[in-house]
């Protein structure tokens, strides 16, 4: 198959798919089938023993963090441009 056989839409729906793919390769937690050591279970569970919590307006600061006007969809068969309809309201 090469892409100028392609339609529009077939070239996007392609491009969509291909784009989605990377994203969850990216965004995979690499840490997933990890098991926790006996300290790093230990500070955990320290930590939820306390009430001292950081805002998360304070992290979003930290990080430079800024809101989005609208959701972005992660739906590769969504067009592009298009709110997702499907988030809660």
């Amino acid at each position: 198959m090469k892409a100028a056989d392609l339609t529009v839409d077939e070239l996007r729906a392609l491009i969509r798919k291909i784009v989605h793919k990377e994203l969850q390769a990216i965004m995979a937690d690499p840490d997933q089938y990890l098991e926790l050591t006996d300290e790093i279970q230990a500070r955990i569970e320290s930590s939820l023993k306390t009430s001292d919590r950081i805002p998360l307006q304070g992290v979003k600061d930290r990080l430079k963090l800024v809101e989005l006007s609208h959701p972005i969809s992660c739906d590769p068969e969504q067009p592009l441009g298009q709110k997702d309809h499907h988030a809660a309201k």
